[in-house]
């Protein structure tokens, strides 16, 4: 399913390879105590650039090679745990199931490719598909696309389904529930969706990263093209529609409102950017960004941010729209839990700040992706880089409130290419450390 806890199952853009030397370079080496250690890197054996980094599963994983005397394979090794043997491991597919405990990958094993999932081998076939290895949300089920006499299709709990001329890579997706299943193919020039077995009609075009399942599972939408014309295509209770046309519209915006009746998108008509709301359309903006749509708690309000024209703006229903600023915080757009309040991360001329109820905090030199925490109380906790330190600040609501820093970091926390903080809860966070060729995981409870 495309919802965005799956598009954030964690793939290449929440790990990342990295050379020996650059690792070295991204990581400062201070006093402090670092936490559980997860693996040692044996520098003899680590192929250069496959260490991976899983932050949020803290799991550190790299491919070894062993010795010409010994048959010169390549294996996986993950938190020190050796994985087993085989002629060659690919290192751009690498998929994590949502609790962390699986890890799925390709490897090839004489003429022909295969999964190995938890140590498991799959079948083998000619080639898999780049981009469609997936986990269900429940984790119990998994999907890729596989290449067989000259042919692609989909492996599917393990069974092969037909084959078709292409498989488009990332539309591979499971519902919320991880009960439905939906697919897309390309044969004879046409495009279609496959949808619990079900072939859907056929269009020019198919946006595989536009395809979206509604949180009640019932709804599946997707952005396709008919000669110059794009338009949404919705699946629900086995009735296929098309709504209006645009000239363009931008995979990564569908989403669904929680209350799965209403779904929002971006589209381009007569050279303006639009978001779509029904049959409502915003003002028209140059770009509005993709993936930092979020509808409140209830569904009433949506939020996102546009540009116009080289300037950004925080966009929210029947709302003025708020700004200008330089730049503005991919998915940081964050309700709270009962909606009464809601914040974004932007950044103005003297740095970046948080931005909560229309109040501005603070500038930093960074806030960290994926930190901000907003109670119902109006409360603001966030991750910040300034001067070299990195530390959690708390601000209570209110304009004459002061920042308050209640937490340091270990400055041997991993920041570039995914290395980051994930909060396990409101009052708990955990972060990955390097001290030369060990990594740490480091848990902290916030005050």
């Amino acid at each position: 399913m495309k919802s965005r806890e799956q598009k954030k199952i964690i793939r290449l853009n929440l790990r990342f390879f990295l050379t020996l030397p650059l690792l070295l370079a991204l990581t400062l080496s201070y006093g402090c105590t670092p936490g559980k250690l997860l693996t040692k890197i044996d520098k003899e054996s680590v192929i250069a650039g496959s260490v991976l980094i899983d932050t949020q599963n803290k799991t550190v994983i790299y491919i070894a090679k062993e010795r010409e005397d010994k048959g010169g394979g390549q294996y996986l090794v993950i938190n020190n745990q050796r994985e087993k043997t085989f002629d060659f491991i690919r290192r751009d597919i690498f998929v994590f199931s949502p609790e962390g405990n699986t890890v799925a990958y390709v490897a090839k094993k004489g003429s022909q490719w295969l999964t190995v999932i938890n140590g498991e081998e799959g079948e083998p076939f000619q080639a898999i598909a780049r981009k469609t290895l997936v986990f269900s949300p429940n984790g119990e089920r998994v999907a890729y696309g596989a290449q067989k006499n000259n042919k692609w299709l989909v492996v599917l709990d393990g069974k092969s389904g037909p084959t078709y001329e292409m498989i488009l890579m990332k539309s591979l997706v499971f519902s919320p529930s991880s009960a439905r299943f939906a697919v897309a193919f390309s044969e004879n020039s046409k495009s279609f969706v496959i949808l619990d077995n079900i072939k859907g009609n056929l269009y020019d075009e198919i946006l595989p990263e536009s395809i979206t399942f509604s949180p009640d599972n019932k709804k599946l939408a997707y952005a396709a093209r008919a000669g110059a014309d794009w338009f949404i295509v919705t699946h629900s209770n086995g009735v296929v529609t098309r709504a209006k046309s645009f000239d363009k519209i931008f995979p990564k915006s569908l989403v669904f409102s929680p209350d799965s009746k209403r779904l929002f998108f971006s589209a381009t008509k007569n050279k303006f950017v639009y978001g779509v709301l029904g049959d409502e359309l915003s003002p028209p903006y140059k770009y509005i960004a993709e993936e930092t749509t979020r509808f409140s708690p209830n569904g009433e309000v949506v939020a996102y941010a546009a540009k116009k024209p080289k300037q950004w703006f925080f966009v929210s229903s029947g709302e003025p729209a708020i700004g200008p600023y330089a730049s503005f915080g991919r998915e940081s757009i964050t309700f709270s839990p009962n909606g009464s309040n809601l914040a974004y991360i932007a950044k103005n001329k003297d740095g970046w700040i948080v931005v909560v109820n229309q109040i501005a905090h603070e500038p930093y030199d960074a806030v960290m992706k994926g930190t901000l925490q907003l109670d119902d109380d109006g409360l603001a906790t966030y991750v910040v880089i300034n001067d070299g330190e990195v530390f959690v600040v708390q601000r209570k609501p209110g304009v004459s409130e002061e920042p308050k820093k209640i937490l340091t970091l270990d400055k041997r926390i991993l920041l570039k290419k995914g290395g980051r903080v994930v909060f396990d809860t409101p009052k708990k966070i955990h972060y990955i450390t390097r001290n030369k060729l060990k990594f740490y995981a480091t848990d902290a409870l916030l005050p």
